[in-house]
């Protein structure tokens, strides 16, 4: 059974799958949740290698060797490494261990065995991962604030009635609807304050009147959380939460690709629990799309077609879309193109879950809320946390805990541009 998934899977992200086999795959997947989760993580994989065409071509390029400088230099960084200088002891906290050098030799090792285009290849790939590497082993310990204490999130504050205070560093800050919290800070709630303050371990409820402490808040969180295990099965969703500024940056959460998207496509993407999905989706002033939805399982299914749109479009409030709504554990096919040209069409795949999901009646109280309780859901729904994140009000958008949860959406779709934007808003944040 496994292999007829695997080559039916295969055929339908193609586009070569018959009518006959659309139709099994559909029935495969509504009647297993497993391989209805495994189709999902294939689904976001083929989308990624139809952007990642020009990495192979580089198989077949002419064998290159390293450059005579180059190689002089990596030499270099071999030598420091076995014999670091008094400056880098120093540091020997931070590089313990025989990281450096393993990794140098292993490119060594390479080097002699391969040759051609693919030692040319690998020889490339180690150089940036040896230099990735020992630049990380040399940054300085996380920064601090005046008062000693981490600048890394202890935990997030989601205001749904009042306005808390937050006493930091002597200074008195009233959190806004959404506040990041640092340890040292401390929480004053007054009668009828409500919050909710998303940590490593979990959501913690806060009812005013209350003063606490962000460590006590993290701390009573407990490991028991149901959000402990998700969180720790999503290290970029807790990397992108929880790591100090510019740690995310670093933390591989930009999932590289070589994208020949010229139209990137935020929302729906990879699997959606919205039969009536917001359609989202990268814009150019002054330009108007074209759209193409179609059923994958079900060629004889009329497309869902609009022209001249601007993004987004809201699925419910086209005229002709509205009443036919998407069927659930659903495979579609989605094409976007500027107005009148053809060419400049990009093509996305994405699924509908087997039925549309319910978020608990708290996770709406507060839209960022809403958007972590998506990315902590299985499968993960990127595209339906982007459809609330970036349309969200200006006092929630450019809060630290949007700017991280959209860093880490972007980078996971492999948005460089996106993600880099996001980046560079982040990083001044105090």
């Amino acid at each position: 059974m496994e292999d007829e998934f695997d080559i039916l899977a295969a055929k339908v992200l193609a586009g070569e799958a018959t009518e006959v086999e659309r139709s099994q795959l559909q029935s495969m997947l509504a009647n297993s949740q497993e391989l209805s989760a495994e189709f999902t993580a294939l689904q976001m994989t083929w989308n990624s290698l139809k952007k990642a065409g020009a990495v192979f071509q580089a198989q077949a390029a002419p064998p290159a060797e390293i450059p005579a400088g180059r190689l002089r230099q990596l030499k270099q960084v071999v030598r420091d490494a076995r014999q670091p200088s008094p400056s880098a002891q120093s540091n020997r906290h931070r590089n313990e261990g025989p990281t450096g050098l393993f990794l140098a030799d292993i490119f060594l090792h390479w080097r002699e065995r391969w040759n051609g285009a693919v030692a040319g290849i690998v020889s490339v790939a180690l150089i940036a991962l040896l230099a990735g590497t020992l630049f990380w082993l040399n940054q300085p310990a996380a920064p601090r604030s005046s008062s000693g204490s981490s600048t890394a999130p202890v935990a997030h504050l989601l205001v749904l009635q009042g306005r808390p205070e937050v006493h930091r560093d002597g200074q008195l800050l009233s959190a806004t609807t959404a506040f990041t919290l640092r340890a040292g800070d401390k929480v004053h709630l007054s009668q009828g304050t409500e919050a909710s303050v998303v940590t490593p371990g979990g959501d913690v409820s806060l009812q005013g009147p209350k003063t606490t402490t962000a460590s006590e808040l993290a701390a009573a969180a407990g490991v028991s959380n149901r959000r402990t295990n998700q969180m720790g099965q999503a290290s970029a969703l807790h990397s992108a939460l929880f790591q100090p500024t510019p740690e995310p940056l670093k933390a591989g959460l930009l999932v590289t690709t070589r994208s020949v998207q010229t139209i990137p496509l935020y929302s729906p993407a990879g699997a959606t629990a919205h039969l009536a999905p917001v359609i989202l989706w990268k814009t150019e002033p002054g330009k108007t799309y074209d759209l193409r939805l179609t059923d994958e399982f079900d060629s004889a299914t009329p497309p869902w077609t609009l022209n001249a749109a601007t993004s987004p479009v809201e699925f419910a409030k086209v005229e002709a879309w509205k009443s036919r709504p998407l069927a659930a554990n659903g495979l579609y096919r989605l094409r976007i193109s500027e107005a009148g040209r053809a060419l400049t069409a990009c093509e996305y795949t994405f699924r509908t879950v087997k039925e549309e999901r319910e978020l608990p009646s708290n996770a709406t109280a507060n839209p960022l809320q809403e958007a972590l309780q998506i990315l902590t859901a299985t499968p993960s729904r990127v595209g339906d946390a982007l459809a609330v994140l970036l349309t969200l009000r200006p006092d929630l958008a450019n809060s630290e805990l949007a700017l991280r949860l959209k860093l880490m959406a972007f980078g996971q779709l492999g948005y460089e541009a996106d993600f880099e934007e996001v980046a560079s808003a982040l990083s001044p944040v105090p």
